[in-house]
């Protein structure tokens, strides 16, 4: 699998397309803030990341992947290193409420902010040694 960071004069035709699969998006357009990779597999995009960076913290608005459940949580490790070299203070993210979830919440050590029975808003702190 490839992954290339979203460009907007070259990726919004392939952005939008993706999107449209994903049943859970925002409405809203990505800003200046706004960090997005597209993943690619066999000359075809088969998911993407968006995070958008807020003063403290990252925050991964959506997420798409349609492959392997096994290959998606090594994105959602993707996700948090990724966020971790914006030096912010942590990321907020929403995972699936299922026994994955649980285990990559304790990975990371992260917090529960709220839960549902489809999903959970985590928080994963990162040590701020730039400060």
């Amino acid at each position: 699998m490839i992954f290339y960071a979203f460009n907007s004069d070259f990726d919004n035709e392939t952005l939008e397309s993706i999107r449209s699969e994903n049943v859970i998006r925002v409405e809203k357009a990505p800003s200046p803030h706004s960090t997005i990779y597209l993943f690619e597999s066999k000359d075809q995009t088969v998911g993407y990341v968006w995070m958008e960076s807020l003063s403290e913290c990252m925050e991964l608005l959506e997420f798409f992947y349609k492959g392997s459940e096994e290959k998606r949580w090594g994105l959602y490790d993707f996700v948090v290193k990724l966020a971790e070299k914006k030096r912010k203070k942590a990321i907020r993210m929403k995972t699936p409420a299922n026994e994955m979830g649980e285990k990559f919440l304790k990975k990371w050590g992260g917090m529960v902010v709220e839960r549902d029975e489809r999903g959970m808003v985590i928080e994963i702190p990162f040590l701020c040694e730039w400060e």
